[in-house]
């Protein structure tokens, strides 16, 4: 075993020294029957850490240099390994759970502090839906839109998101103008707005002590089915953002599959197209999770979000697909990555449809 010894020098075995572990004669710092180091000195606690990190998880300097090799040379590591040089980089198991166990890591430590994955929670806790679903409703009635359309308008302050008024522009006018920051925050808050009197004569806004208007629902049947629209939602949400790379993870073989109907006159057997998804995988996986410290850290644009998510996977996987498939074909690698892409996208948005039902079935069992 590998342990941290007390003297930092190499330790060479004297002569007829034996391994603790088989019993053969040791001619070198490795048993050459069973693979173990020699040391002469007990275990130390800072050796008894270091050695499980490095059995399971790799931790030491191989890791860094292999992250940086995926990230800087795409489809070099599974070039590498499928030539025969194996120990040259971390396994691309060991990679992946490397990168699972940092991403864990910091969900559990930050996971009061992280915006994105509480703006996701937002989406079904805010009355944002509701109050948009009321909207819907009234302006689904013909009459009632030229009842609005004909009402005296008022100033007043109402509590509700911006996404609302910005999608009713034309119902409700703010007469301030957001920043971008508020603009993409699903919170409510507070706007100075002209809306029609109509709303508060008939009793759909009504005013809180704060002296400000608010959506009130009459619809009971309404009202519950927006409970449970929301509880399913926290469920299945909470779920997706907290095992996604694990999600990644597991779907590595399904994303085989896909490269090898892609790469069908390939001469390569099955394992590789693993091993050649596992190392994608890993990318995506380095990817969530430089999103996520972004959003911890300052929450960038959605603009570029949007991009980096849509555009790095396709252009990452051309290159890869460049350097092992196709290597004289850049059309080739381009088609076949958008197709990988979106056949894998079809796989984890059925995942997720699954997860999904399952969230409706368990808040059924509890509402029950």
């Amino acid at each position: 075993m590998n342990c941290e010894p007390k003297n930092p020098e190499i330790q060479q075995p004297e002569s007829k020294e034996v391994c603790r572990n088989c019993g053969a004669e040791l001619h070198g710092q490795y048993c050459h029957e069973c693979g173990q180091k020699f040391s002469r000195t007990e275990y130390t606690m800072k050796g008894f850490v270091l050695e499980y990190l490095n059995n399971a998880y790799m931790w030491d300097a191989q890791i860094f240099q292999t992250i940086w090799n995926l990230v800087r040379r795409p489809g070099y590591l599974t070039q590498q390994f499928l030539s025969g040089k194996v120990i040259a980089h971390t396994h691309p198991l060991k990679l992946n759970m490397f990168l699972l166990f940092v991403f864990v890591t910091l969900f559990v430590l930050f996971r009061s502090q992280d915006k994105w994955n509480a703006s996701i929670e937002n989406i079904s806790n805010n009355e944002y839906i509701y109050a948009d679903m009321q909207m819907e409703r009234l302006l689904a009635d013909s009459v009632y839109v030229e009842k609005i359309k004909a009402s005296p308008r008022d100033t007043v302050c109402l509590y509700a998101s911006i996404l609302l008024i910005q999608q009713y522009s034309d119902i409700f006018v703010p007469l301030e103008t957001p920043d971008e920051g508020q603009s993409i925050v699903l919170h409510n808050t507070s706007w100075m707005v002209v809306l029609p009197r109509v709303l508060v004569e008939d009793g759909i806004l009504v005013l809180d002590k704060q002296d400000r208007y608010y959506f009130v629902d009459k619809n009971v049947e309404i009202n519950k089915w927006m409970q449970e629209f929301s509880e399913v939602g926290m469920y299945a949400t909470n779920f997706v953002t907290t095992y996604f790379p694990l999600i990644i993870l597991f779907t590595a073989p399904l994303l085989s599959f896909s490269v090898r109907l892609i790469q069908r006159k390939g001469k390569y057997p099955h394992i590789y197209h693993i091993i050649f998804s596992l190392h994608y995988t890993a990318f995506l996986e380095l990817l969530i999770l430089l999103v996520y410290i972004a959003n911890l850290i300052v929450r960038p644009s959605e603009a570029l979000l949007q991009w980096i998510v849509m555009a790095c996977p396709v252009i990452y996987l051309a290159l890869s697909y460049k350097r092992v498939y196709v290597a004289k074909s850049w059309f080739q690698a381009i088609w076949r990555s958008v197709l990988t892409n979106l056949v894998y996208l079809m796989i984890c948005l059925a995942i997720c449809f699954v997860i999904f039902i399952l969230a409706c079935i368990v808040v059924a069992f509890r509402n029950l």
